[in-house]
């Protein structure tokens, strides 16, 4: 029996089951016509069929077809998208289900670990507060926990029950989780309430007689400003929640699209907000941007919504966009409303190669890096808009002994290495991390004038996670700690000083007859890899493959033109290694190169908060390397 809420119940308190009871958020359960004709779809061997089934068979396959969500179709589209993403969810945990896992236990009180190699360091599709069910096959019996956190593949629970925590030693469970959809019913929310008020406005707007003008003053900062430090709500590594009766004080309050849904318990006064700013607008899904809108609703007699805030949604439609897990829905929900509305409405469209003002105020002071590092991409998105106001440390890898043109801190370094496939099926490529390894090692020996360069001023970007795997592994092995290695993903938002891209790609795929270059053609990835870099960048890859992509083909040519391209015989490997890899690449051979060069040990590597020990790790010697 579900405990009652209390009548003044605060719902900044509340745990998240409380909450949705609180604010009565819709529990999403699929219709069944939709959930057995997505079986069907997928070819699970579903046998239930009805004319519903049909129809909504017939539009799931209609999607693809469409390329903009239309006023009319807006909530149902979305709705339908919701649930597309639920079913891929729920496909997704069924899938990290075991018979076997192993629990033990944390630092944490009554709390344990579940580490769990199939979610392969992504481990985003659990949430804190999902229910988790553990099965022991001798007793027959089933322990009950909730999930804490997610690091890596470590998940760590917390029983409900202070009786089972002696129940874990010395056996293995089969383990299902259960989401709570939490985001998602959130997005449901949102989408209710819309339905029930006229969002025509606000959602599809139209010319206005009256406008207001906002000026928006940015100052180039990495860190938070002294004074507003002790504003914030997060203390000692941790989180406090703020009461209700002090929230109701504050014209100020900064929260995450999804938790801003707790903001709608409270009882603030009309207007009470004079403006909602949405940051990193183009990450975030349309339901997911509605979300902090619901805050300002007011019910009126003729249920219209009577907006007096000002919102402002600020992003960069050119950078990476929401994460969607359904492929069949990506290009619906996965288009921001930043950029839908700056694509077909007429308010936020150049005319005559200009903005209104009134409506698109853009941000064209870089101070992140150095005037040749942003060209190509200032050139492919922002049409020469950028303007460049970088300081002394933009300038610093200038004049660096390694640096083929002296005033050019940029290196395309053509590596003919041989992509190859894990298990998992991630994508590698050996011949790139050995290049990685010696440029980083030319660089944690050397100076940019006056300044040493330490791991932290070191970034590695790759697509692949096998990659990227395999990159942390040898500089483990090399004891070089501190050095970012991450997914172009993982990078958004990031910089260093020194960025280095290994693309491991040197194949060339075919898609209904269209040759291409796999995700690394998506024009957005090759925009935040490009603009990481500070000072210095380096490009690791194949530019006979890369250039089958024209936004890759400027990057190479802008490089030769400046003569930051390097040919793979002068890389700093060892001829007879080069060679070796060459031959492979032209033999188009699967198998990796002599094991001969090689030596297996075991290393511990941390991902983090996430310390995990990896066997028999092939690790090249390094006096291959040149250097």
């Amino acid at each position: 029996m579900m405990k009652p809420i209390k009548a003044n119940a605060d719902p900044m308190m509340c745990t998240a089951p409380e909450l949705a009871r609180m604010l009565k958020l819709p529990k999403i359960r699929i219709p069944h016509s939709l959930y057995y004709a997505l079986r069907n779809g997928l070819k699970q061997g579903s046998v239930f069929y009805s004319n519903e089934c049909d129809d909504y068979t017939k539009c799931i396959k209609s999607l693809s077809n469409v390329k903009k969500i239309g006023e009319q179709d807006y909530i149902n589209i979305l709705r339908i998208c919701l649930y597309l993403e639920q079913f891929e969810l729920d496909l997704e945990m069924k899938r990290i289900e075991s018979p076997n896992y192993e629990v033990k236990k944390s630092n944490l009180h009554e709390c344990f670990i579940i580490t769990m190699p199939c979610l392969n360091g992504d481990g985003t599709i659990i949430k804190p507060n999902d229910d988790v069910s553990l099965y022991d096959i001798v007793t027959r019996r089933t322990i009950w926990a909730k999930v804490v956190e997610v690091v890596g593949n470590d998940v760590t629970i917390n029983v409900y029950y202070p009786q089972d925590v002696t129940k874990f030693e010395d056996k293995k469970f089969k383990i299902k989780i259960w989401s709570k959809h939490w985001p998602l019913r959130c997005c449901h929310y949102a989408l209710k309430v819309m339905s029930n008020y006229n969002w025509t406005e606000i959602i599809y707007p139209q010319l206005r007689t009256y406008s207001t003008d906002i000026e928006l003053f940015v100052e180039n900062r990495a860190t938070v400003d002294e004074k507003i430090q002790p504003c914030a709500n997060f203390v000692d590594k941790t989180t406090l929640f703020l009461s209700k009766e002090l929230l109701l004080l504050k014209k100020i309050i900064i929260t995450t699209l999804v938790s801003s849904v707790r903001l709608i318990g409270i009882n603030f006064r009309e207007n009470h907000f004079s403006y909602i700013i949405i940051d990193e607008a183009s990450q975030a899904t349309e339901p997911e941007i509605l979300i902090p809108l619901t805050v300002t609703n007011k019910k009126t007699e003729d249920k219209r919504t009577r907006f007096q805030a000002q919102i402002v949604i600020a992003g960069d439609p050119y950078q990476l966009g929401p994460i969607v897990r359904c492929k069949e829905i990506e290009h619906l929900l996965g288009r921001s409303m930043l950029e839908r509305l700056m694509d077909d409405c007429d308010l936020y469209k150049r005319h005559n190669g200009k903005y209104n003002p009134n409506y698109i105020t853009k941000l064209i002071k870089n101070y992140r890096s150095h005037e040749n590092l942003l060209y190509v991409s200032n050139k492919q998105f922002y049409k020469k808009e950028l303007e460049i106001f970088g300081g002394a440390d933009t300038k610093m890898a200038l004049n660096w002994s390694r640096l083929p043109n002296k005033n050019f801190p940029m290196i395309f370094q053509e590596v003919l290495g041989q992509e190859e496939r894990s298990a998992t099926k991630s994508v590698y490529n050996t011949a790139e991390v050995l290049v990685v390894m010696a440029y980083v090692n030319m660089l944690i020996t050397t100076k940019f004038g006056k300044r040493t360069i330490t791991p932290k001023d070191i970034g590695i970007i790759t697509p692949f996670k096998r990659q990227q795997l395999d990159i942390i592994q040898h500089l483990t092995a090399m004891n070089l700690r501190g050095i970012t290695v991450g997914t172009v993903e993982s990078f958004q938002g990031q910089e260093r000083n020194v960025i280095i891209l290994s693309t491991v790609r040197s194949k060339i795929f075919e898609h209904h007859n269209k040759e291409h270059i796999g995700f690394l053609s998506n024009e957005k990835r090759f925009n935040v890899a490009l603009t990481r870099a500070k000072a210095l960048m380096i490009i690791i890859g194949n530019p006979r493959i890369l250039c089958q992509n024209k936004h890759w083909e400027v990057l190479w040519k802008y490089c030769k033109k400046n003569n930051g391209y390097i040919l793979f015989d002068q890389c700093p490997l060892k001829k007879n290694l080069i060679s070796n890899f060459k031959s492979i690449y032209n033999d188009n051979l699967v198998k990796n190169s002599d094991e001969s060069n090689s030596t297996k040990l075991s290393i511990t590597v941390n991902f983090g908060k996430e310390i995990k020990t990896l066997s028999d790790v092939p690790v090249y010697k390094m006096e291959n390397l040149k250097i």
